[in-house]
C-alpha cells in the first residue's frame, strides 16, 4: 500500500513530495529449491509486515532535487526499463553489487539521502548515501555507508546510463579482510524498431564488475529483448526473452563456472486492473557449481490494481 502526498496539491509549498510505502509479505524463500545466487523471483522475502519506503523529496525548480528517508537504491540507480518485465532478480540489479554487499532494495529499504541534477531534459547527474546494512535501519560505524554515482542521456530511441559504487565497511574473502568493497555498471536500453498499434522492440544490455579478488560474484552481463504490443488486438501485452550471467570466483565453489539463467516470459493485461504474467526460467550451473544440475523455473505473477 503506498501513499503519496504532493505539498502543492496540498497547499503547502511547491516542490515537495512525501512518499510512504506499506509492504507485506508471505512465502519463504523459493530459491532454496533451486540454489540460484541469482535469485529466480525478484519477489521472494522473508514473511514480515514493515514499512519499506518513507522519504521526502524537495524539486528546486527542474534541475535540482534532493530525497532523504528510507530509499529503495533500485528505484533510482541501476535500473533498466526494458529489463524491469522480467521476474529474474538480476534484471532489477547485478548481483555483483546486490549479492556481494548489503543494499538498500526490496524487501526492506535502509536510510538514505540522494541528490539529483537533471541539465537538460536528456541528461541528469545523481549520487547518494545509503545505511550500510538496511536490516538495521540505522547509520552504524561498522556497518560503513554504500556510496553510488550514476549519469546517464538519453535519446528518442533510447537510454545509456553509467554508475559506479563504494561499500565502506570491511569484507573478508577468501580469509583475507579488506577495507572495502566498490564496482561498476552500464546499462544500455535501444529501441531497434517499431510495430503497428504502437508497439515496439526493445533491447537492453546490463554489465557490472567489482574486484575480483574480495567478492563471490565479480562480474555480470544480462541482455535480453523486450516486445511490446506483438499480437495484433494485444497492444498492452509484453513479451520478454534474456540471459542473466553471473560469473563467481573460482575460490567460491571447488569447481565454479559461471551461473546463467535465461528466462522467457508474456505479461498479460487482461483487464484494466488484472495483469497475469508467466514466466519459464532455466538455470544453468546453480550457485556456479558446474556439477550441479540445470534448475528449470515455473512461476505465475498476478498483479491486481485497486
Amino acid at each position: 500500500i503506498t501513499l503519496t502526498i504532493d505539498t502543492e496539491k496540498a497547499g503547502l509549498w511547491e516542490g515537495g513530495t512525501l512518499f510512504i510505502y506499506g509492504l507485506g509479505n508471505t512465502g519463504g524463500t523459493p530459491t532454496a529449491y533451486s540454489g540460484d545466487l541469482q535469485g529466480y523471483s525478484n519477489i521472494e522475502a522473508p514473511n514480515q509486515w514493515i514499512i519499506h519506503e518513507a522519504w521526502f523529496e524537495q524539486n528546486f525548480g527542474s534541475m535540482v532535487s534532493i530525497l532523504a528517508g528510507f530509499h529503495d537504491l533500485n528505484s533510482e540507480f541501476y535500473a533498466s526499463d526494458y529489463a524491469s518485465l522480467f521476474l529474474q532478480s538480476s534484471f532489477g540489479i547485478g548481483p555483483e553489487m546486490s549479492v556481494n554487499v548489503p543494499v538498500s532494495l526490496f524487501p526492506q529499504a535502509g536510510l538514505a539521502a540522494r541528490l539529483r541534477i537533471t541539465p537538460t531534459d536528456n541528461s541528469y547527474i545523481q549520487g547518494g548515501v545509503y545505511d550500510g546494512d538496511p536490516a538495521t535501519r540505522g547509520f552504524k560505524a561498522a556497518e560503513g555507508k554504500l556510496y553510488i554515482a550514476e549519469s546517464g542521456v538519453s535519446s528518442d530511441s533510447g537510454s545509456y546510463k553509467i554508475g559506479f559504487w563504494q561499500h565502506t565497511a570491511a569484507v573478508t574473502f577468501d580469509g583475507v579482510t579488506y577495507s572495502h568493497d566498490s564496482g561498476v555498471y552500464g546499462i544500455i536500453d535501444q529501441e531497434l524498431a517499431t510495430l503497428d498499434n504502437d508497439g515496439s522492440i526493445g533491447w537492453f544490455l546490463q554489465y557490472g564488475a567489482a574486484d575480483k579478488v574480495r567478492n563471490q560474484i565479480y562480474s555480470y552481463l544480462g541482455t535480453g529483448l523486450h516486445v511490446h504490443g506483438l499480437i495484433p488486438g494485444r497492444g498492452e501485452d509484453d513479451l520478454g526473452i534474456g540471459v542473466a550471467r553471473a560469473n563467481t570466483h573460482a575460490k567460491h565453489v571447488a569447481a565454479s563456472v559461471a551461473e546463467t539463467a535465461i528466462e522467457f516470459t508474456y505479461r498479460v493485461v487482461a483487464t484494466p486492473w488484472l495483469a497475469i504474467q508467466p514466466s519459464f526460467q532455466v538455470i544453468q550451473h546453480p550457485s556456479g557449481n558446474q556439477f550441479a544440475p540445470t534448475v528449470n523455473v515455473g512461476l505465475l505473477r498476478f498483479e491486481v490494481a485497486l
